[in-house]
């Protein structure tokens, strides 16, 4: 009998959270307005064309020009000298771990 007792209460709880379905209108004059082709431009030339909120989106890198994007075709990697150095010291003896010593 208890159990048939719980049953009716979760019914009854149920009726008791639905609510009327309501609609709601969007608010009127709040959004920007989106370009389906909007252009992408770097270096002063228009490289690909986008959606977005802007008509023109000016960028200083993008794929095309990136070094990690460009493998190997041009891109050139900028490292600092006192970075490199600083990895070869962090990693001086790793040789010696792996059988790889040149010495």
């Amino acid at each position: 009998s208890s159990s048939k007792g719980l049953a009716s209460s979760r019914a009854a709880g149920r009726v008791a959270c639905r609510r009327a379905a309501v609609r709601v209108a969007a608010k009127k004059d709040i959004h920007p307005e989106f370009h389906k082709a909007s252009k992408v431009i770097c270096n002063g030339e228009e490289v690909f064309t986008v959606s977005g909120t802007k008509k023109e989106y000016v960028v200083d890198v993008w794929s095309g020009n990136h070094p990690f994007y460009m493998n190997g075709q041009g891109g050139t990697m900028i490292l600092d000298d006192e970075r490199i150095e600083k990895f070869n010291k962090k990693y001086e003896g790793l040789d010696d771990l792996f059988g790889d010593s040149k010495k």
